[in-house]
């Protein structure tokens, strides 16, 4: 990873920490979410809305930013709460995202 950063320059050091930033948010703001709902957390899990199968919430952001990220870098699509809620295999999940109070992708550009 440290060999990583020293190959990108500045403005591509600063769109990855923009990603990482957006994704740390998100991964936040879950999981208050989901240990708030639990009360504790016993089941850290989401289920896809396409099959109902149980996946992890870590999984489901995972998913949700590969495709944000790919729209950003093959299209120029910027990243937004709406683009994540309507790409997040958990209907949920995307909507809490979608209702956060800050954008997280606001640094993104």
């Amino acid at each position: 990873m440290a060999e990583d950063a020293k190959d990108l320059s500045a403005q591509e050091q600063e769109a990855e920490n923009a990603w990482r930033y957006a994704k740390s948010r998100v991964l936040e703001k879950v999981l208050n979410k989901m240990l708030s709902a639990n009360h504790g957390g016993v089941a850290l899990h989401m289920e896809r809305k396409a099959t109902h199968e149980k996946i992890s919430f870590e999984e489901v952001v995972d998913e949700t930013f590969a495709v944000l990220r790919q729209d950003f870098e093959q299209n120029g699509i910027r990243p937004t709460k709406k683009s994540f809620a309507e790409n997040c295999p958990s209907v949920e999940l995307g909507q809490w995202v979608l209702h956060m109070w800050t954008d997280p992708f606001r640094k993104i550009a």
